[in-house]
């Protein structure tokens, strides 16, 4: 993405837009303004107008796939009330030389740790219910499969984490000689847990965010919970999309008793009988592959490549990570 994207380069392209965008592009070329924030590989735009507020979200040069995807996920979303409205997706963005999507600004309280009340997790059981229900066309890109469909998906992954740690340069550090030992008695372990193989049986697959994480959650001024950045919405097991919001380094603190009320109250409102155990399954598994990626991040510290906006975290926090992960793997 090009970082010396300014002002001017979006006003032209929102004059561009004025001509092929929806009847609100009228007011976009006037519109202030500002940066909104960032995430690893995107940068977020804010137009205030008159009419309201927008959101332009450029995507890196190359990733027309995940600005469509977004746009179909926003559009079939929309009766649902979980996401933003979406106005506009272009995959060339003439003038910033980028793929665009334009949505309006959600109203509210973007959630963190700090933000979040018990009250938000009591909803997510419901927005989750919403979401998963979706009944969404063959043809379209949010059938495509991008996520897990059984719990031995993920462990597959796991063990390329394993022999790429195993193969990758000898380590002299103790710390991740004996780091990649503890990784690689956690994944024998997985395959030890009884439920491993109910789970694979009764697997069910469907609309996933896959990306339903604290940082992407806005509490609007109903007090609804809202959902953004749908670029990785897809098929896969719903049960991986709960426990991948736990599990989250963002959420994997939070008090286990909250966690188990919300999955219990998701049961409850789900078709699937087996969707609790394969929720604590994979929650579970995803603690052993998040510990593997942590891991991995630290063998290759130097080697990382991020955004140069993007600010990494120091190997002493990425190793208290990894202890967190390797401790709750082995209290479920």
């Amino acid at each position: 993405m090009n970082l010396l994207t300014n002002v001017s380069e979006i006003r032209r392209y929102l004059v561009f837009a004025r001509a092929t965008g929806p009847p609100e592009a009228a007011h976009w070329a006037e519109a202030e303004i500002s940066l909104l924030g960032h995430g690893s590989n995107n940068r977020l735009y804010e137009l205030t107008t008159p009419e309201g507020a927008y959101v332009l979200k450029m995507y890196p040069a190359g990733r027309e796939i995940r600005m469509r995807r977004e746009y179909e996920a926003l559009c079939a979303l929309e009766p649902w009330g979980v996401a933003p409205q979406a106005m506009a997706g272009d995959p060339a963005g003439r003038h910033v030389d980028a793929p665009v999507l334009i949505y309006r600004k959600i109203s509210g309280t973007p959630l963190s740790v700090e933000k979040l009340e018990t009250e938000d997790v009591s909803k997510l059981p419901a927005v989750w219910q919403r979401i998963h229900r979706l009944d969404v066309p063959t043809c379209s890109m949010l059938s495509e499969q991008v996520g897990p469909a059984s719990p031995y998906d993920c462990l597959a992954h796991i063990d390329g984490l394993l022999r790429a740690l195993r193969s990758g340069r000898t380590s002299s550090d103790p710390r991740m000689v004996e780091g990649i030992n503890q990784f690689a008695m956690l994944r024998r372990r997985l395959d030890g847990l009884p439920s491993l193989s109910m789970a694979s049986q009764h697997r069910r697959m469907t609309l996933c965010h896959v990306d339903s994480r604290i940082g992407n959650m806005i509490r609007d001024e109903q007090g609804h919970l809202r959902l953004v950045d749908w670029e990785h919405a897809g098929f896969m097991e719903p049960a991986c999309d709960l426990a991948g919001f736990f599990c989250h380094p963002e959420t994997v603190r939070l008090p286990a008793a909250l966690r188990e009320n919300c999955l219990r109250v998701y049961a409850g409102l789900s078709e699937d009988p087996y969707v609790y155990e394969k929720a604590m399954l994979y929650l579970s598994v995803l603690a052993v592959q998040w510990m593997g990626r942590l891991l991995a991040l630290i063998h290759d510290y130097d080697a990382q490549k991020t955004q140069p906006w993007a600010v990494r975290r120091s190997v002493e926090e990425l190793w208290m990570d990894v202890e967190v992960y390797r401790r709750i793997e082995a209290a479920l």
